[in-house]
């Protein structure tokens, strides 16, 4: 179980259109497990399963897709 909750706020974590997103970091997964395109009734959910029992919602979570690179 995690110890510590911080919540920020960004203009935008790349994936805006597919927003709201959250990242939750852990011991788990350093690089963060990504949700995208949350409703409301998802947060409960990911809550409890993720930030107080350590389990991502494989159902909610995505793969983080690195950016294209600009030419």
């Amino acid at each position: 179980m995690l110890g510590e909750v911080r919540v920020d706020t960004v203009d935008c974590l790349g994936l805006c259109k597919h927003g709201p997103n959250v990242i939750v970091y852990d011991e788990t997964e350093p690089k963060g497990t990504w949700y995208i395109s949350l409703d409301e009734d998802d947060v409960p959910e990911v809550v409890k399963r993720h930030l107080k029992q350590g389990e991502s919602v494989e159902r909610l979570a995505a793969e983080r897709r690195p950016r294209k690179a600009r030419k």
